[in-house]
């Protein structure tokens, strides 16, 4: 009997990871697991199999700080496959960039390419808050620290991809410039979706206008294959 309840209670704490997972990434509230998903999750479970059955069900817990601390522990697992993966490889190479979310603050958002067996791997590293201003030495900063934390050094870094601003770039000051102090080999890139923009604003009106068609026909397939998937 014992054994039996451990083995519930186990099938419980993992079926409430698994429920934290599609919360996340369907991006709802949290609360959405205990209002809308074990409610609909019990009633199927009654109706299919029985009341022994929901009963087992309703033992899963997820309540919204239970999700919370789900999504956490998920995360901080995560992060750390990905900071081991990249400390067992030989070299890694960045994307960095600056935003402002929604509250107005300034996040520093970092992908990290990395080659753990043959295949190369494009994984989200990080995402830092700049807390006060977003010079290349606080983004410098930011990450130096992110990565002395995880134990990864920039001896290991080949390439960092940036946009064009000159806290990224600057030749003294900027982000580029610093790291290249700490590993002179670095090769930096400029980011092509930023190169696409920035071609964009100058073109003439003739290649606009074909470069228009061409968005409106991408976006007709791309909304096409999705109605097509969400079909079937």
């Amino acid at each position: 009997m014992f054994s039996k309840k451990v083995k519930v209670a186990d099938k419980a704490q993992e079926s409430s990871y698994l429920v934290a997972e599609f919360v996340v990434k369907s991006m709802k509230p949290h609360t959405i697991a205990e209002t809308l998903i074990l409610p609909a999750c019990s009633a199927i479970v009654k109706t299919m199999f029985g009341s022994e059955a929901e009963k087992k069900v309703r033992k899963i817990p997820v309540s919204d700080n239970t999700i919370s601390r789900r999504i956490h522990d998920m995360s901080a697992d995560i992060e750390e496959t990905v900071c081991t993966s990249v400390k067992e490889g030989e070299m890694f190479a960045l994307q960095v960039d600056e935003s402002t979310d929604i509250g107005g603050m300034a996040q520093l958002l970092v992908f990290v390419r990395y080659i753990p067996d043959v295949k190369k791997v494009n994984q989200f590293f990080c995402c830092k808050e700049l807390k006060e201003t977003t010079t290349g030495n606080d983004i410098f900063s930011t990450l130096n620290e992110y990565l002395k934390s995880v134990g990864v050094t920039w001896q290991s870094c080949v390439g960092i991809c940036t946009d064009g601003v000159l806290a990224m770039i600057g030749s003294i000051k900027g982000f580029v410039s610093l790291v290249k102090r700490e590993n002179s080999s670095v090769i930096t890139t400029h980011c092509f979706l930023h190169r696409e923009a920035l071609v964009a604003k100058t073109i003439s009106n003739d290649l606009k206008s074909v470069l228009e068609k061409v968005v409106k026909m991408v976006n007709f397939i791309k909304k096409s294959i999705a109605e097509v998937s969400s079909v079937d």
